[in-house]
């Protein structure tokens, strides 16, 4: 039997594995896909960090570089699989979980190979992007054109010619947009409200700067675990704005319906499409987790991390703890919490015995 088994070699996980190892406390990776990358391999290729090298490392290892960086989609990957090498921690890949259950003071847990894994606590840190969110739109299934979401979108290429019209209000909807700007024939961005620029730079230093030195980054957003709604900003280089004015990203407010072609707008007016991206974010996808881990709403039944069902955690959830959680600047904070109460677990079930 584990100490503990961590579900997800992502940021989150990984940041879990070297707090656990700290402590000296027994623990398996178990990773759905073939590397320890989390969900940056799925991203598009234009990808890059919002923050900068100086702010974006996982605890005990630096990101490579020079600080002032922006690291890309394949830097991050290649920081993460050198984080895991470094450690050398206890991974399995290609064993995705489909099932945590309770079994007397610990849990089993069930990969997708039908192989259990008996261990005293679970540490979730499959985060939040793993599911793309699709909202219900009116008459969307008449539309015939061609539609994905941004977890779909990897390159412009193939898009030439193409009038592309973009869902959604924050980083990833105005990345591909503007992404797709000089191939697609037309790129239009539509939203429910206004946009929230941020700019990456305000006097020569990056905001994340601004946000460790005045706190920011240690609040916690109202309503965190209800499902409250969360503030959306866009970090922007500068480039959005300008793409914003010259109109190359073209703004529009939310259609009122799909056509076959296109859509209509508020005023009733109609336009054509080929392509139709949602930047609509995503879900968790929590059916692998024990029923009396969740609401009847389906949300974790947690706080900042520590489940309701004793020896379960959670690490990498946006918002878990404060604004930086769920980030390769915060996930490490999360980490060391979760584990110091992880650990006092551990003692309680070793002194019942």
């Amino acid at each position: 039997m584990y100490n503990t088994i961590i579900i997800g070699a992502g940021q989150a996980g990984l940041a879990t594995a070297y707090h656990l190892q700290q402590q000296n406390i027994q623990f398996l990776i178990l990773e759905g896909s073939n590397q320890t990358a989390g969900s940056w391999p799925n991203y598009y290729k234009s990808l890059k960090v919002f923050s900068p090298v100086a702010y974006s490392h996982l605890p005990g290892f630096q990101f490579p570089g020079e600080k002032t960086k922006y690291p890309s989609r394949e830097d991050v990957i290649d920081y993460l699989e050198a984080y895991a090498r470094h450690f050398d921690f206890p991974v399995e890949t290609d064993a995705t979980v489909v099932a945590v259950a309770r079994k007397n003071e610990g849990f089993v847990v069930t990969t997708v190979s039908g192989r259990n894994y008996e261990t005293q606590t679970v540490v979730d840190a499959t985060g939040a992007f793993n599911r793309p969110y699709f909202p219900e739109l009116p008459n969307a299934s008449a539309y015939t054109g061609e539609v994905l979401h941004t977890f779909g979108y990897k390159v412009p290429q193939g898009f030439e010619h193409k009038r592309v019209l973009v869902i959604g209000g924050g980083n990833s909807a105005i990345q591909v947009a503007g992404d797709l700007v000089g191939t697609a024939q037309s790129v239009t961005l539509t939203t429910r409200s206004s946009l929230k620029l941020i700019p990456q730079k305000i006097l020569g230093l990056d905001v994340h700067f601004y946000s460790r030195y005045f706190g920011l980054d240690k609040l916690r957003p109202r309503d965190a675990e209800v499902g409250g709604k969360q503030p959306v900003q866009v970090i922007d280089t500068g480039n959005y704005r300008a793409m914003l004015a010259s109109g190359a990203i073209r703004k529009m407010p939310m259609f009122a319906a799909f056509t076959e072609t296109g859509v209509r707008w508020q005023d009733g007016a109609t336009e054509a499409f080929d392509v139709v991206i949602y930047g609509t974010g995503y879900r968790p996808n929590y059916a692998h987790l024990p029923s009396e881990a969740l609401s009847n709403e389906g949300r974790l039944l947690q706080h900042k991390g520590i489940s309701e069902v004793a020896g379960l955690y959670f690490v990498g959830q946006a918002f878990q703890r404060n604004f930086a959680s769920a980030t390769l600047r915060g996930v490490g904070s999360d980490a060391a919490y979760v584990v110091k109460h992880l650990k006092r677990q551990l003692q309680n079930v070793r002194s019942n015995v």
